[in-house]
């Protein structure tokens, strides 16, 4: 028997921005902590790289290119 394909992890960013502002703090971590699975924190709190979880590396590398990032600055996206 062949093995059934599952179709491709897609994001519903229907929403993800309004969680996100109108949010608290536990919310905005629970959105980070299912988007990636490595989050590189300044001092400050300033989040300056990330590494995206496997399933989701494509989409999010798509939406986040060239994302000025929330203070004008650019955030590193890894992929190893």
């Amino acid at each position: 028997m062949e093995a059934e394909q599952k179709p491709a992890s897609t994001i519903r960013l229907t929403g993800l921005v309004q969680a996100w502002d109108t949010g608290d703090m536990l919310t905005r971590r629970n959105l980070i902590s299912a988007l990636f699975e490595v989050v590189e924190v300044a001092k400050g709190g300033r989040i300056v790289g990330v590494k995206p979880r496997p399933e989701l590396a494509a989409e999010l590398s798509h939406y986040l290119a060239g994302w000025p990032g929330l203070n004008g600055e650019t955030v590193k996206l890894r992929f190893a």
